[in-house]
């Protein structure tokens, strides 16, 4: 693949990190992104917490390891100050076991603190997965961050 490449997805696989790369001939060249964890940036909202992925625009989350990795911020924030989460997996478009697990695991501890998990993710079959695994976020997954974090009573995030 020696022509200009664009950008096909992200995946990981085996605790490894790779871009997808389509080339102009319908080929796809996977490159190593040597990534240890997946970028994610957490962020306050007034007294809300909001998780994204940084990069890529279709992430296939599998790799159980690397996911929890990614996830001790978020954890470590809401330990020390409780307050609901916004999940932003709009940049996931198909998960599996790992990822479905830790949506209950987040959903039920958020729940016993009295506090809730906002998904947002625009996929039909991410949220459907999600909803199959997780029935209580019925009316908690979104498609734009604007949305949850008003659902949260935050309005505007700027």
């Amino acid at each position: 693949c020696n022509s200009p490449l664009s950008r096909a997805l992200g995946l990981v696989k085996d605790g490894t990190v790779y871009e997808a790369f389509r080339c102009p001939t319908g080929h796809y060249a996977l490159v190593d992104m040597r990534l240890e964890q997946l970028p994610v940036e957490v962020s306050d909202h007034g007294g809300v917490c909001a998780a994204r992925f940084l990069e890529g625009t279709n992430w296939y989350l599998f790799d159980r390891k690397l996911f929890h990795t990614a996830l001790r911020p978020i954890l470590k924030r809401l330990r020390e100050k409780p307050a609901d989460l916004v999940l932003d997996l709009s940049r996931v478009s198909f998960v599996a076991e790992p990822l479905l697990t830790t949506v209950r695991f987040l959903h039920n501890g958020l729940c016993r603190r009295g506090k809730a998990l906002r998904v947002i993710n625009a996929s039909p079959l991410v949220t459907a997965e999600i909803l199959a695994t997780v029935p209580g976020l019925d009316g908690h997954i979104f498609t734009r961050s604007e949305e949850a974090l008003a659902a949260s009573g935050m309005g505007d995030p700027g």
